[in-house]
Order: structure tokens, then sequence, then C-alpha cells
């Protein structure tokens, strides 16, 4: 939702593009609709940018 929006998929994003996300780390997400990772990749996205 919005906190996911504004929150949490920039500090995730901020994480791994300053190397300090492990590269063995998986995320895991829940969706009550059906996503696919490019669609939720191409709804994250806008949110992700500086």
């Amino acid at each position: 939702g919005d906190l996911a929006k504004k929150k949490i998929y920039p500090t995730l994003w901020f994480l791994f593009k300053d190397g300090l996300v492990p590269k063995s780390t998986y995320f895991v997400g829940y969706a009550r609709s059906a996503l696919t990772v490019a669609d939720l990749r191409n709804q994250a996205e806008p949110f992700m940018k500086v």
C-alpha cells in the first residue's frame, strides 16, 4: 500500500544501491492479487527513483 510505496520500496532500493544488502538476500512478498515479478517491478519502480 501507501507505506510500501513511500517508505519500504525506496529504503530497500537505497540499501541495495549502496551495496548494503548481501548478495545472498532474498525478498519475499505477498499480495492478495496475482502479481508477477514484472508487475511488482513496474508498480514499484516510480517510487525507487531519486
